[in-house]
């Protein structure tokens, strides 16, 4: 608006300057009617005006900001081949997978974050630290241990040390010790939860730690069947070899964690070993009812590499008897663990 104020005044002293320059002397003094000359410079003035008010107009042109085009496509961190895009994982692990619908590099990306040395997963060993664990330290031959199952003179069948086998509702107990190694499974819906009584005498233990010092706590307890089945061959899909995977992990069906009396304690990991807190626990576990499960040394028994994390809950007096004995619990009952 002002620019149209200052443009008319322009215009204005440019007609009166014009009209004065255009007038003769003589019309002034006698007073005639005042005629405006054929030489005037009113029009181009005025036109000149106009030009230079239509450069000021130019220049007040705010410059348009440019938005990128919302359908381009995204750039792609690696290229992919049409394949690759139309390509859905059907790797089966135990059941229908998981995977069914993802692409090859969703799948990549969700098992890399799934095994960190954070977050132990397996039935055993966090599987990353297993890499840094020398595999000739311990022989992987089938267990000396061997199954002598005999019938005593009630007919009952006995193992190799004379200890009771039976079978409840597809629970095997020796020695009235509920079992689950690579020899004796337990069935699909068994188990709901950590044993009571294992949890109180953890809790015992705990606090007696912690007046020493020591800090305990578990990592992983009771495992459903299911559960064990994703673990284990997620491991299996993982490593590419059932066999060593059998060495850290049980099967779905096999593992002591699904009796809810055996529990990891702190954690899963090769680094455990020889610190102060996996210390405490081989010399005083017994004295609340638990044992190191599998002890070093008894691989080729326990079908299990040694873990000092994880304890198995026997009770009192009988946790005191097989760490005293120096043996494993296989040992002790006269049974022996291998998947048949």
């Amino acid at each position: 608006m002002d620019k149209l104020k200052l443009s008319a005044a322009v215009c204005a002293a440019a007609l009166m300057l014009a009209g004065c320059g255009s007038f003769d002397e003589k019309d002034a003094v006698s007073g005639s009617t005042v005629q405006a000359k054929d030489e005037t410079k009113v029009p181009l003035i005025v036109v000149e005006t106009r030009v230079q008010e239509t450069e000021n107009k130019e220049e007040e042109i705010p410059t348009e900001e440019v938005v990128p085009s919302q359908t381009e496509a995204p750039v792609l961190d690696s290229p992919m081949t049409e394949s690759e895009k139309s390509n859905d994982g059907t790797i089966v692990l135990g059941g229908e997978s998981p995977n069914v619908g993802k692409t090859l590099t969703q799948m990549s990306v969700q098992e890399e974050a799934a095994y960190s040395n954070n977050q132990p997963m397996g039935n055993e060993v966090d599987p990353q630290s297993f890499n840094n664990y020398a595999n000739d330290v311990q022989n992987t031959q089938e267990p000396v241990v061997e199954q002598q199952v005999e019938n005593n003179e009630n007919g009952e069948q006995v193992s190799g040390n004379g200890y009771k086998i039976e079978t409840v509702n597809g629970v095997t107990y020796v020695g009235g010790i509920l079992i689950a190694n690579k020899s004796y499974s337990l069935p699909q819906n068994y188990g709901s939860g950590l044993d009571p009584e294992a949890q109180r005498a953890f809790n015992e233990m705990q606090a007696a730690a912690w007046n020493d010092g020591i800090n305990l706590y578990i990592v992983s307890g009771y495992r459903s069947y299911w559960y064990q089945d994703q673990l284990y061959w997620g491991y299996v899909n993982t490593r590419g070899s059932q066999a060593e995977v059998d060495r850290f992990s049980a099967r779905a069906g096999f593992s002591e964690h699904q009796t809810g009396l055996a529990m990891d304690l702190n954690s899963a990991s090769r680094s455990f070993e020889g610190t102060p807190e996996a210390l405490w626990i081989e010399q005083h576990c017994a004295d609340y009812g638990f044992i190191i499960r599998y002890p070093d040394g008894k691989e080729d028994i326990t079908g299990f590499m040694y873990e000092p994390w994880h304890v198995r809950y026997l009770g009192k007096d009988l946790a005191r008897q097989v760490t005293d004995s120096g043996q494993c619990l296989e040992e002790y009952l006269g049974i022996n663990s291998y998947y048949q």
